[in-house]
């Protein structure tokens, strides 16, 4: 943690390496975090139950929650667990009232069929509101998934047109540096505040969480 001061971060995230598998030492690190007035993060498959989630969720502030598709088939076969587990934690971080954005890897002719994707945004907007942010994020072959495409970039931007049709304030694009989907624009007047490039914010024209130009409130974890 001193060295996070030292550097002038204001928030530590867990991520990349499954972080339930050292599920005690993040407990631990995110506790002593908080105190030292950084903001813990999490990003997670979510494949967890409810009562240490609950218990982990008492320091950290939000949480990115990987949603790896929507049928029971594709999380059986393919992820090799199930998929309503991952459901009840999604709806279990909101009820915490913990910042929660959903994140979806798409995969070419995998999980990428439009009924699909309507059925999740759907579900999305019905069980964690249409405030919670969705990224629909590019696949790159590797590993061991070598032989399928990178994901065409027109199925993510149909998918984005799914999820705001369904209701969703915030839906955006991931893995696509440069592109507008990256983008964050105030659902009351349309036009963007926070512009990235990949993982560099270039602007962010929010005033205190709300649009710097119509004054329109976004939520988030902005302080």
């Amino acid at each position: 943690m001193a060295e996070a001061r030292k550097f002038g971060c204001r928030a530590v995230s867990f991520t990349y390496t499954e972080p339930v598998v050292f599920y005690e030492y993040l407990q631990d690190t995110a506790a002593h975090a908080r105190a030292q007035g950084l903001t813990p993060t999490l990003c997670s498959a979510l494949y967890v139950h409810k009562k240490p989630l609950r218990e982990l969720l008492r320091d950290v502030r939000a949480v990115a929650g990987s949603l790896k598709g929507f049928n029971e088939d594709f999380y059986t076969k393919v992820v090799g667990c199930q998929l309503a587990p991952v459901l009840d934690a999604l709806v279990t971080v909101k009820e915490a009232g913990v910042w929660l954005e959903v994140v979806c890897l798409i995969l070419p002719g995998v999980n990428d069929g439009r009924t699909e994707i309507a059925a999740m945004c759907a579900w999305i907007v019905k069980n964690l509101g249409r405030d919670t942010p969705v990224h629909f994020a590019r696949f790159v072959p590797a590993y061991k998934m070598k032989e399928l495409p990178a994901t065409p970039i027109k199925t993510l931007e149909e998918a984005r047109e799914i999820a705001l049709a369904a209701g969703s304030r915030f839906a955006y694009l991931a893995n696509l540096p440069g592109h507008a989907g990256t983008s964050t624009y105030c659902p009351s007047c349309g036009k963007p505040q926070i512009e990235r490039l990949g993982f560099k914010v270039l602007r962010n024209g929010l005033r205190g969480g709300r649009c710097g130009g119509c004054g329109g409130v976004l939520p988030g974890v902005w302080a």
